[in-house]
């Protein structure tokens, strides 16, 4: 809905239906109140007195555009090697865009360290670099020119700890970046990515 600049009335002047629907409820419809529906929402400007909502976490225009969207429930995986996806970490990426994607995944493992990650994309185009990840444990993995959609993966050596990822992600078509876990060996015990594991993305090219 867009915003018009009222008229100028004169003394006798009569406010039709046509000035009241144009200028009281187009603008209130308008306005930041009528552009948020959820706590936390923000209000961001998409052109000369245009406003649009911003969920939380996101600003949504152009380049420098910043997300942090954090897992809401600890995740429990056992007996299984097989990736699963991470919910509440989703990034989506539009055609032509390029972002960097630095995840932060908090978890708990055995006593025996058994955590491996994956990052998965589609649909067939998405450009991914995965250019550093580092465990508590001092060991660093270079992956370089990963073309998705494939899982770059990686045991995690460390129980109760945290791991950090950096990735470049570039879509010549829209779609998700979905990061994973599983067991890098199937045990009966429990491995466990905990509240708190958090991804940071920063739009480079719109």
């Amino acid at each position: 809905m867009a915003y018009t600049a009222p008229s100028t009335k004169s003394a006798g002047d009569l406010l039709t239906a046509a000035d009241w629907n144009t200028y009281i409820r187009d603008n209130q419809l308008a306005d930041a109140v009528a552009q948020v529906t959820t706590a936390g929402d923000l209000v961001v400007a998409s052109g000369n007195k245009a406003l649009v909502r911003a969920p939380r976490g996101e600003i949504t225009q152009g380049v420098g555009v910043r997300r942090v969207l954090s897992l809401g429930s600890t995740q429990t995986v056992n007996n299984s090697s097989t990736f699963v996806d991470i919910p509440d970490i989703v990034v989506p990426v539009l055609s032509g865009e390029i972002w960097h994607l630095r995840y932060y995944f908090l978890y708990i493992t055995g006593t025996t360290p058994d955590i491996k990650f994956g990052i998965k994309a589609g649909p067939v185009g998405l450009q991914m670099y995965l250019s550093m990840g580092i465990s508590t444990a001092g060991a660093a993995q270079y992956l370089t020119g990963l073309t998705l959609p494939m899982t770059a993966q990686g045991s995690i050596a460390g129980a109760n700890t945290w791991a950090l990822f950096e990735v470049f992600a570039e879509m010549s078509s829209s779609g998700d970046v979905i990061a994973q876990f599983a067991q890098a060996a199937a045990t009966a015990s429990n491995t466990q990515l905990l509240v708190g594991t958090t991804v940071e993305a920063l739009r480079l090219k719109a």
